[in-house]
């Protein structure tokens, strides 16, 4: 029998269950633009279902229930590519046992598979009649119950997603995140890459679970304000055909109108106050300078629906004992959440127990900040004032205020950075003003990174990306093809057997690594290679380098962080300010390492003592010439200042701590030994290691640093 038609005409449920009834045994094709999902029926019981992206989900979840390690994983993916099996066939072929949970994932490859099939609107389907060899001890399942219970996932699947704006909506993490906020790891993980700016679609793929959960976990973040979404433009004009009798989207487009074509921080503040006083009790605009409150002016909406305004005293209390207009007034990105007690407005406005609030940085007139609060005695649910709210606090381009002592607020286009950076900075001295502007001009005359890095980088970021394209896209650059065949055959990656090509290195380092790798290769060039004072001094940093990033990535791995190879990097990258120090300012390079060598002085205090900054400083500005993602910008600015750094950011402390094993560790004596053991004490309580772990840190980074001339 041959059964095949388009999708659109026919329920997904509907073809399960017309293949049920008619006891059929075969394999049903569905397949949309590229995408394929093949169905197996033995005697009409549904006995497997397979597609790319739901076997990736099978080995995402075999990783984090620790199934499989990471080197198991690469092969697991090595096999899949080599012989096109799934994940099931690879385990029966290398006669792998499959205990209970081992069945119980690859089962739920199923579902996923099946869900995936539900959701498609539209491509082509084809049943045949072909023999089908089954796994004796798999669970064939009942169609109906598949098709029942996926068609309510289904149905939540589009609510969900019509109640987060998009699948392409993007995630951003929440400037201020409560104390007390209980995570499970699944979260943790969502909040984790919400810093790299994916879409849910894209988050969702990369989750340890399935698809299904993993929407719920992102909407049950979304209304607990712990991540913030932007949808795409595409998804409010769908929603503005849909809503054109809405007044809440009319008023919206209104005040969206009205912002988008004012640069008066006076009118967009009239704009936003318009829409808002229609939908919220109670408004306050703030008026602020250098964190005290100069003027408050308050909105309440009257019995008769009018709005009521008085000016309350300003507090005596400053911004920055609120945890969350504190956060705002240095950071300029708005707060949308759960309502607080808010020790700032005690007396002034009328704090509900429960309800939402939100904080909106408008901008700033002449001299003073222009902050915009609303509260709501209710928690607001589904598409309502809080969520049109949020776009709209969106059209408030996200600056930093500037800070009285703040030296980048005053000589750089970005601002201080975050707001614990901020605290970390100190000013120079007066005469180290123009030394800073100097170098920084000077920065500008280093090469930036080669652009085939950053299409790499970029060809890495999809999810979807093929190995063919890579190989051919780094085929261009002989240099880095030959850099990687070395590595991949080096002690640190080498497997059983040599490498001799491109394809096989590529599939034997994997995605992460091979990313790492290029950022190295590419940054390795910076380092002068002469026989001079310059080019010993530019071989021991980079030597120091490499063995922060394996102490790094090591210590990564033993922390259960979730990217061991952005440790590697972070750690390589972490000194790079010195290097600038030590190609523009060479005298004053190695006057400062003879006074690091002679004198029991922080070298810190010796750089700003005879610079005016540190390197960490320096290194910051060439992170940003070189638009690297903030958490590795933040590994160059925070590795001395680890303490700052918020309590759930695990990567500085171990960039941190992989600096003070190589200081502790190296085989150059030259480096500086560390000074500083209460910082180390500090490190390994944040990172929980204990002295067994510490001891095993130790002997894995000798071998390591015996080695680390493969990235010469």
């Amino acid at each position: 029998m041959i059964f095949k038609g388009d999708l659109s005409r026919y329920h997904p449920a509907d073809i399960l269950m017309f293949l049920s009834h008619l006891n059929s045994t075969g394999i049903l094709s569905v397949v949309h633009s590229d995408h394929a999902i093949t169905v197996s029926f033995k005697d009409g019981k549904l006995v497997e279902a397979y597609s790319e992206r739901a076997d990736d989900k099978v080995l995402r979840i075999f990783l984090f229930k620790k199934f499989i390690n990471e080197d198991q994983l690469k092969r697991l993916n090595q096999l899949k590519q080599e012989t096109g099996m799934s994940v099931s066939l690879i385990l029966d072929e290398l006669k792998i046992e499959k205990p209970p949970a081992i069945r119980e994932v690859l089962e739920s490859g199923l579902k996923e598979a099946i869900l995936e099939y539900f959701l498609l609107e539209s491509g082509n389907f084809n049943f045949t009649d072909v023999v089908i060899d089954v796994d004796p001890e798999a669970t064939a399942f009942d169609c109906q119950g598949i098709a029942l219970g996926t068609a309510t996932q289904m149905d939540e699947w589009r609510e969900i997603e019509k109640n987060l704006f998009s699948l392409e909506s993007r995630i951003y993490p929440s400037p201020v995140i409560a104390d007390n906020a209980e995570l499970t790891d699944l979260e943790k993980t969502v909040i984790g890459m919400a810093d790299h700016n994916r879409s849910i679609r894209n988050v969702v793929q990369m989750m340890p679970c399935l698809s299904h959960k993993g929407l719920k976990v992102i909407e049950g973040l979304y209304k607990r304000r712990l991540i913030r979404l932007i949808p795409p433009v595409e998804a409010i004009l769908q929603q503005s055909d849909e809503a054109t009798q809405d007044e809440l989207f009319t008023e919206f487009k209104r005040a969206f109108k009205k912002i988008v074509t004012t640069t008066d921080t006076r009118n967009k503040l009239s704009a936003l106050t318009a829409f808002c006083k229609n939908y919220f009790e109670q408004i306050l605009i703030i008026s602020a300078k250098e964190l005290q409150i100069l003027q408050c002016k308050k909105l309440t909406k009257g019995k008769d629906g009018t709005a009521q305004q008085s000016s309350p005293s300003p507090p005596k209390k400053q911004i920055d004992q609120d945890k969350g207009f504190h956060a705002v007034y240095k950071s300029g990105i708005s707060f949308i959440g759960n309502a607080y007690d808010s020790p700032l407005l005690k007396g002034i406005i009328d704090l509900p127990e429960g309800g939402e609030c939100a904080i909106i940085p408008v901008g700033k007139h002449r001299d003073t900040t222009i902050m915009l609060y609303v509260v709501t005695a209710k928690e607001q649910h589904g598409l309502g004032a809080f969520h049109y709210l949020e776009l709209l606090s969106w059209l408030f381009s996200p600056s930093v205020m500037k800070l009285p002592d703040s030296v980048l607020a005053e000589e750089t286009e970005e601002g201080t950075g975050s707001p614990e950076a901020a605290k970390a900075k100190s000013p120079p001295p007066a005469a180290g003003k123009s030394a800073i502007l100097q170098l920084v001009e000077k920065i500008e005359e280093l090469p930036p990174l080669p652009s085939t890095v950053f299409q790499i980088l970029d060809f890495l970021s999809d999810p979807e990306f093929s190995m063919e394209g890579l190989a051919r896209l780094i085929g261009r650059d002989q240099s880095l093809v030959a850099n990687l065949i070395k590595v991949s055959n080096s002690v640190l990656y080498g497997g059983i057997g040599d490498v001799h090509s491109l394809r096989e290195a590529l599939t034997r380092l994997g995605s992460r690594t091979i990313k790492s790798l290029v950022l190295i290769t590419s940054t390795r060039t910076f380092f002068p290679e002469t026989k001079s004072g310059m080019g010993i001094s530019s071989r021991l940093l980079w030597h120091h380098s490499v063995e922060c990033g394996l102490a790094s990535q090591r210590l990564a791995t033993m922390v259960r962080y979730n990217d061991p190879d952005e440790a590697f990097v972070g750690g390589i990258l972490h000194d790079i300010g010195k290097l600038v120090v030590l190609l523009q300012l060479p005298d004053k390079y190695r006057q400062i390492q003879t006074m690091c060598k002679s004198e029991n002085v922080d070298e810190l205090e010796i750089e700003s003592e005879i610079l005016g900054f540190d390197h960490s400083f320096i290194g910051e500005m060439l992170m940003k010439k070189w638009k690297m993602p903030p958490h590795l910008k933040e590994c160059v600015q925070l590795h001395h200042r680890a303490r700052i750094v918020d309590s759930d950011n695990l990567l500085v402390p171990i960039v941190a701590y992989g600096n003070c094993l190589s200081h502790a560790y190296s085989n150059h004596a030259e480096i500086t030994r560390i000074k500083h053991p209460a910082e180390t004490d500090y490190l390994v309580e944040r990172l929980r290691l204990t002295e067994d772990q510490r001891n095993t840190l130790q002997k894995e980074l000798a071998e390591s640093f015996e080695n680390n001339d493969v990235f010469d």
